[in-house]
């Protein structure tokens, strides 16, 4: 079981942010998230490190409001749903891996790789449909790009499995397919 006094500190001393101190923390269930802005759910089999990690993401989702923008796009479906989601995970792991390569910590590499899955799934879409600047992008354009080229939860949801990436195809077969489907060529 993770101490939650040390996961909110070292958020805070990431983020630099009170809100850190303040969200409630319970550990209900295996799942991990953020309930309507009340409280954080962590997994109570994380350790400290996973349990800062999850907390620091969640907390990201209050702090850019990410609920509000996303019933501002009024979506109401699972396929829409999942594609704000997925936009809004990308461009908090990389405000978390800024934070980490800006504050020099050690553990770095071991940040990229829990966060590599989905950083890869839009380094290739922005490679596939010749985005440039995908980083800069906000929430609401990357959710918008997933929109505009007709993706699925179904052609994208294999990109989070852990084992995916031990398989060498880093779970990009649904989408790779679809790909091959539409003849979207990769601009080099």
């Amino acid at each position: 079981m993770f101490n939650i006094n040390k996961i909110r500190l070292e958020s805070f001393l990431l983020l630099k942010s009170y809100k850190c101190l303040s969200i409630p923390i319970k550990y209900k269930d295996k799942n991990s998230y953020v309930y309507d802005n009340k409280y954080i759910n962590i997994n109570p089999d994380f350790n400290n490190e996973e349990a800062t990690r999850t907390y620091t993401h969640e907390i990201l989702h209050i702090l850019l409001g990410h609920f509000r923008r996303k019933k501002n796009l009024n979506i109401n479906n699972e396929d829409d749903n999942y594609l704000f989601n997925l936009a809004a995970d990308y461009v908090i792991n990389n405000i978390i891996l800024n934070l980490y390569n800006y504050n020099n910590k050690k553990d770095y590499q071991d940040v990229y790789n829990y966060y590599k899955p989905i950083i890869e799934l839009f380094n290739k879409i922005s490679l596939v449909y010749n985005i440039i600047d995908i980083n800069n992008k906000s929430t609401e354009e990357l959710y918008k790009l997933l929109k505009q080229y007709n993706n699925t939860k179904e052609d994208l949801v294999n990109y989070g499995k852990e084992n995916s990436t031990e398989k060498g195809n880093m779970g990009h077969d649904s989408f790779d397919n679809k790909l091959n489907r539409q003849n979207y060529k990769i601009a080099v």
